[in-house]
């Protein structure tokens, strides 16, 4: 009689760990627009296990690069960009995130990480001319862990690192202010074109430490009063979070 109740035990434990793994809620189809997860032990769980391809970006041609058995080992070697998507708990149908704009994702140790990113100007040397490019930089970092059974978000860090510059993108930037300078005195259509690109080029070489720039960013306005005011104080606001994550790592 022992014997039974002891073999009955282990099969009621064996059940119930088994039942634990099994997730509780229904799960959205592959079209299924956002992104939910949930938490399973110490880690964070997607939903959608099905196998995922990554293809090559030509439209004319179909290639599968490489192949992962899911979307957590798909994140585990790779970031994914996402755009406004919302990431929401399906256990309790509670929205964890859901701010618009383009972001990375990745997986590690359990976490989901989030990487907000943002377009800015770098110098690239290939080329003789025209070497002010633009691509995605990493601005902030935040990670989604499990705690307790829990679902919890990191406080959202500054991550940016400074994107290339030389002395030759320092002189661009100057010739650059100063021909737009002149678009303005001359009241030339170019102008409103110039603004924006002039502006962000300053932010990137005020970031790498150039006073000049520095100086001109902040007084933007007072050389091109026409300018959008919101879209200059976010340039702002991400020089001042550099200049503070710089100082703190100085200070340390």
């Amino acid at each position: 009689m022992t014997k039974t109740l002891i073999f009955l035990f282990l099969i009621l434990i064996i059940f119930s760990c088994k039942k634990e793994i099994k997730p509780f809620f229904d799960c959205p189809d592959e079209s299924w627009p956002d992104c939910g997860i949930y938490s399973r032990n110490d880690s964070i769980i997607f939903c959608d296990t099905t196998r995922v391809n990554l293809v090559s970006g030509e439209h004319k041609k179909y290639e599968v690069l490489a192949t992962y058995k899911n979307k957590i080992e798909y994140l585990s070697k790779r970031k994914s960009s996402s755009g406004s998507e919302t990431i929401y708990n399906l256990k309790t149908g509670k929205v964890i995130r859901n701010e618009f704009g383009p972001y990375l994702k990745s997986y590690k140790d359990g976490r989901l990480i989030i990487e907000p990113i943002r377009m800015f100007f770098y110098w690239d040397k290939k080329y003789e001319e025209n070497n002010w490019i633009q691509k995605y930089y990493s601005v902030f970092r935040e990670e989604i862990y499990v705690e307790n059974d829990s679902i919890k978000t990191t406080k959202k860090e500054f991550i940016l690192e400074p994107p290339l510059i030389n002395n030759r993108a320092l002189k661009s930037a100057n010739e650059y202010f100063e021909e737009t300078i002149e678009l303005k005195n001359k009241k030339l259509d170019d102008l409103e074109r110039n603004l924006w690109s002039l502006q962000e080029i300053l932010l990137t070489c005020a970031i790498n430490g150039d006073k000049i720039s520095k100086e001109r960013l902040l007084n933007f306005q007072i050389f091109f009063p026409s300018y959008d005011k919101e879209r200059l104080n976010k340039s702002i606001e991400i020089l001042k979070l550099y200049e503070q994550k710089a100082h703190t790592h100085n200070s340390v």
